[in-house]
């Protein structure tokens, strides 16, 4: 294969996105009409840019890349002959036994030098050893160049390590430098030192890793005052910038770690250039091993990043890596596998389980191709990642398995396996996984105790080796004990500021935060007795905090704004909030422009983000510093504590009951508690998939797009009786008499509406005069309380205390019925006005997605399947309903529609951006809800408002990064469009989505949708509630949405175009999919 065709297969796999075609499934076009048809350099420090560049041009956004192009690269890569055939002709060019010492001592080296390039490593040990034995009596060769006698030493000692472990070579490097203390000093004391100490940090020994770097320093130093080293002194602080970075990370200072490695990448970028100079001076140099530098500096960054969570930042830095290491060694290198290994974590780190397999099967596959033997650092490190993500995919025989093989290789070195072989979390969850109890506590024992040794008994990670500890405890039946592990645990891992990272937490690591809590909550109420009201308290307070997520956040970080108690700093917090989001679809878009075929690169673009992102971090750090100064209480408010039960019955008004219920993989735990302060709890033993199961019946009976007509309709009050019975029903007394009840749910829970659960089984039905009456008589949760909805318990917290709005806002703004130009369905096709057909009626964009991976593909050799076709553009069906739904809220609160109603082009991004709608009171948008790949390239959550004339349907979507640079003071905002109380595609977690968007621009309640309206109902029951609202002083929003939806029930009507009753609207269907998410209050 030629260099040039390798580079191109090369960008191709390296994120160039697979276009999936998706052709609709049948049933599935009623709304939808279909037109035929790794990273760039480190960012300069902030202290160097001179002034903020102008944003960079949004480029069109691709799919999110998947691994299918690179797992292709990676099968389809062959070495290149041509080359492979020059080393073996070096390696095995005869050396002549006659001849001077300094002769022999370069022929040798030169065959190592191949022998090194072929990763034969057993032959590289005989050539240096022969060439060592030469230049001991060839003292005119200069000691650093090829045939020196130093750089052979120095090269036998570091062989040894891919050849036989960490621990000969080490023992190699130690008499190395023994000797060279004997003679005078020079730059190997840097090198021999910086490796003795990286040595000792796989081995464990922190002590003596840090004494040898400190012999680095100290030399470093004396020969930087030498004359003649300019060109020497890149390659020696590189040396000691990784040496200081590894030690760091293993002592837990992960910022100064970071620091380290940024110093060090920049040293391996000056000693590129230095390499040049010195082969142009006639100086022996490899330029190969100086790129391998920047790479193995660019890599340990990268690692750093992901143990922050940076996850975007470290994917761009190890994408860069992949893409000049596979350009410049091929596949079975050092550079290749490790940060391939890395990039799995990774994945992992995102939640993508089983790709994270597929690249750490490619990890192996490279590095045992490289020769590493199994005891080298990095091959077992690589290993132990991918028994992590073995486990994580639920494999734990597999992972189980791959960690004894671990162990073997290492039995014969006691200091390599008590360095390596010694316990991780993933060791701990695997053997948890195949009832290997003595292994699991074993492992927990060492893991906790080096933990502890290195990062101090309170750190994060000690605590999570100490509450991993404790769940193997538990399963022994050591309960006692393991309740005091885990409340010393949880108390580290649930404090904000104990968190390691400043990004949002990985997915990896908030699931390992859950299942940690799973098992607490089994320790706290698995059993009953003194102290088990206590018990069930903790125990609530615990299932806040697992349900804790990104919603929540989005909650804390308006009211964080709220209480900086003046709106400039409260605008300097937004832009500091808003910069982080900014930075987040920055890293995004050059990750793809990076990814993408040399052809498809926008090099100005490219250079534009770079710029932006080195701007931004800088204007981040001086807003931060002087928020900090103004507002003391900033860092303790950026990361709320968790609310307990006390603090969450505070909370609540008269008439309010909170029902908190968390479904663990054990069963559901229920609580609720009233202002009266008495708590009822109840345990399910139910599983997930059941709950799943009747939650997913309960959603089929309510689908309108799959309804052939209203007669045709039917409802599963078996599963919703079912699910009442099973867990509100042991709770109920504690909502008698109440009128409100906030529900905080979990999984598959948090995707239904309450208000649709029957409390018992029907009466013979009243009114069987039209299709769908006889559903007045069921007995619905709505007819005795209304419901409303919180991400969290401490998101209630947060809400109830943000100061009062004022009074003084315009109570209104309305955005509906655009105009999609171009792009518009024709008229038969859709809900235009006046169509009879029920599933044409409802707002809906109903799209087949392509799986961004197959999850089942997890084998390193089966093919990954990509579609060359294009995408069909689906077409925007118009919605004239929604303009009447507008306008009535609009009368309804007595607001002037001509100022406050936006229709047509009118309604589009722009007017959105530049509407004050920090002076509005209630926010309502009527329109298409989108999800992550409804729309070509659309990679998030969006509502479809009128694209500018001429513009790509892209340029009317109101997506989720436009809504968090929102800034709103609004008491609701209404989101009457399609399902848009989704997740966003990262759990179950409801209205993570569009919701949390909202949220965070300064909402205290949204009001979204569970699935698709049809439009006239939905347009009624809008009505509904808004005249209730306004006509009703004192009423709240989930009351007035609680009369709604009875008004709909018992008087709805779906007629026909000469005014004739058709159906009923009593189906909940029509009624229930509408769910108020926050502050339920007036």
């Amino acid at each position: 294969m030629s260099r040039t065709l390798s580079m191109l297969l090369l960008f191709a796999a390296l994120g160039a996105p697979a276009c999936f075609a998706k052709a609709p499934a049948p049933g599935e076009t009623r709304n939808l009409a279909v037109r035929p048809e790794a990273p760039a350099a480190a960012p300069a420090p902030a202290a160097t840019a001179a002034s903020e560049p102008a944003p960079a041009p949004e480029p069109q956004r691709p799919p999110p890349p998947t691994i299918a192009d690179l797992v292709l690269l990676l099968q389809s890569y062959t070495p290149d002959p041509e080359r492979i055939a020059e080393l073996r002709a070096a390696m095995e060019a005869p050396v002549p036994e006659a001849g001077t010492p300094a002769a022999l001592a370069v022929a040798w080296h030169t065959k190592a030098v191949a022998a090194s390039e072929l990763h034969d490593f057993a032959r590289r040990a005989e050539f240096l050893a022969r060439a060592l034995e030469a230049a001991r009596g060839a003292r005119e060769l200069p000691p650093n160049n090829l045939g020196g006698y130093l750089r052979i030493r120095s090269e036998l000692a570091g062989n040894l390590l891919p050849l036989r472990g960490a621990t000969e070579s080490l023992d190699s490097f130690v008499d190395f430098a023994a000797e060279l203390d004997k003679g005078p000093l020079n730059g190997f004391v840097v090198h021999a030192n910086c490796q003795i100490s990286g040595l000792y940090q796989h081995l464990g020994d922190l002590d003596r890793a840090a004494a040898a770097l400190a012999k680095a320093e100290a030399a470093f130093r004396q020969l930087s005052n030498r004359r003649g080293v300019a060109l020497n002194l890149a390659g020696w602080s590189r040396q000691i910038e990784v040496a200081r970075g590894n030690l760091l990370r293993r002592q837990g200072r992960i910022e100064d770690e970071e620091r380290a490695f940024r110093a060090a990448l920049r040293q391996g970028e000056t000693g590129v250039e230095q390499t040049e100079q010195r082969q142009q001076k006639g100086k022996w140099a490899i330029a190969s091993r100086a790129e391998d530098n920047v790479d193995f500096a660019r890599t340990m960054l990268a690692q750093t990043l992901l143990a922050q969570e940076r996850l975007d930042e470290a994917e761009l830095e190890l994408r860069e890596v992949l893409k000049r290491g596979l350009a410049r060694e091929g596949r079975s290198s050092t550079v290749t596998g490790r940060a391939l290994a890395s990039l799995g974590n990774v994945y992992l780190a995102r939640g993508r389980a089983a790709e994270a397999v597929v690249i750490g099967e490619w990890a192996e596959r490279a590095l045992g191709e490289a020769g590493l033997s199994e005891q080298t650092p990095l091959r077992v490190n690589a290993r132990i990642g991918l028994s992590n993500a073995l486990t994580v995919a639920g494999r734990y025989r597999e992972a189980a398995e791959l960690v004894d093989r671990i162990r073997v290789a290492l039995k014969n070195d006691v200091r390599l396996e008590e360095g390596f072989a010694q316990g991780t979390l993933g060791s701990i969850r695997s053997y948890l996984g195949v009832g290997r109890l003595d292994d699991a506590l074993r492992d927990g024992e060492h893991l906790l105790a080096r933990n502890a040794a290195r990062f101090g008994p309170d750190h994060y990670y000690t605590a999570e080796a100490r509450a991993y500890r404790a769940m193997v405890l538990h399963r022994v039946g050591r309960v006692d004990e393991a309740r005091r592990e885990f409340e010393r645990a949880v108390g580290v891992l649930v404090d904000p500021t104990r968190s390691v990272g400043r990004q949002k937490a990985g997915i990896h690591r908030v699931n390992r935060l859950r299942s940690i809590l799973n098992e607490y909550l089994v320790v706290l109420v698995g059993r009953k007795g003194t102290g088990y009201e206590k018990d069930v308290a903790e125990a609530f307070r615990v299932a806040d905090v697992a349900r804790w997520q990104s919603v929540q956040k989005a909650v804390a970080g308006s009211a964080l704004r709220a209480a900086a108690g003046s709106p400039e700093l409260g605008a300097r917090i937004k832009k500091v909030q808003d910069t982080d989001d900014e930075l987040e679809a920055v890293y995004k878009n050059l990750i793809s422009q990076r990814s993408a075929p040399p052809e498809r690169q926008l090099p100005a673009v490219i250079a534009a983000m770079e710029a932006r992102i080195a701007a931004l971090k800088k204007e981040q750090a001086e807003l931060t510093a002087e928020i900090r100064r103004q507002f003391p209480q900033y860092d303790a408010l950026v990361n709320p504590r968790p609310a307990d039960l006390a603090t969450a019955q505070r909370a609540l008004r008269p008439g309010e009951v909170l029902l908190s219920i968390y479904v663990t993989p054990g069963g559901a735990y229920v609580w609720a508690s009233g202002t009266s302060g008495e708590l009822r709890f109840h345990f399910s033993p139910r599983p997930p998939a059941w709950i799943a199961e009747r939650v997913n019946r309960l959603r089929a009976s309510v689908d309108l797009s799959a309804a052939a007509g209203a007669e045709q309709m039917r409802f599963d009050t078996e599963a919703g009786l079912e699910l009442y019975d099973e867990l509100l029903a042991p709770v109920r007394e504690a909502w008698r008499g109440a009128d409100t009840l906030l529900v905080v749910s979990n999984g598959a829970l948090a995707q239904l509406p309450f208000s649709m659960l029957p409390t018992a089984k029907p009466a013979v039905a009243a009114d069987g005069s039209l299709p769908l009456a006889r559903f007045k008589a069921m007995p619905w949760l709505v007819r005795e309380i209304a419901v409303a909805y919180l991400p969290s318990v401490s998101a209630l917290v947060t809400l109830r205390a943000l100061p009062a709005a004022d009074a003084r806002r315009e109570p209104f703004a309305g955005f509906g019925d655009p105009e999609f130009g171009s792009f518009a369905a024709p008229a038969a096709a859709g809900t235009a006005r006046g169509a009879r057909s029920l599933p044409a009626r409802v707002r809906n964009l109903k799209i087949a997605h392509a799986p961004s991976w197959d999850e089942t593909a997890t084998n390193p050799d089966a093919v990954p399947a990509t579609a060359a076709q294009p995408q069909a553009q689906p077409l925007l069906t118009p919605l004239p309903d929604t303009r009447d739904e507008i306008l009535a809220i609009a009368a309804a609160l007595g607001a002037d529609p001509q100022r406050t109603a936006y229709f047509g082009n009118r309604a589009n991004r722009q007017a959105v951006m530049e509407t004050d709608l920090r002076n509005r009171r209630i926010v309502a948008f009527a329109t298409h809800g989108l999800v992550a790949g409804d729309l070509p390239g659309l990679d998030q959550p969006a509502l479809a408002l009128a694209p500018p004339p001429g513009a790509d349907i892209d340029a009317g979507l109101l997506k989720l990064e436009h809504i968090l640079r929102l800034s709103l003071n609004s008491d609701l905002v209404v989101l009457s469009a399609c399902n848009t109380a989704a997740a966003d595609g990262n759990g179950a977690e409801a209205v993570s989505g569009l919701g949390r968007g909202f949220f965070y621009a300064g909402a205290r309640s949204v009001l979204a949708t569970h699935w698709p309206v049809e439009t006239v109902s939905a347009r009624e029951l809008v009505t509904h509630l808004f005249q209730r609202y306004a006509r009703t002083p004192g009423v709240t929003r989930a009351a007035a949405l609680r009369q709604a939806m009875l008004a709909l029930i018992d008087g709805g009507v779906s007629r026909d175009a000469r005014g004739r009753a058709e159906y009923s609207y009593a189906h909940p269907a029509f009624w229930a999919p509408y769910a108020l998410y926050g502050d339920p209050g007036r």
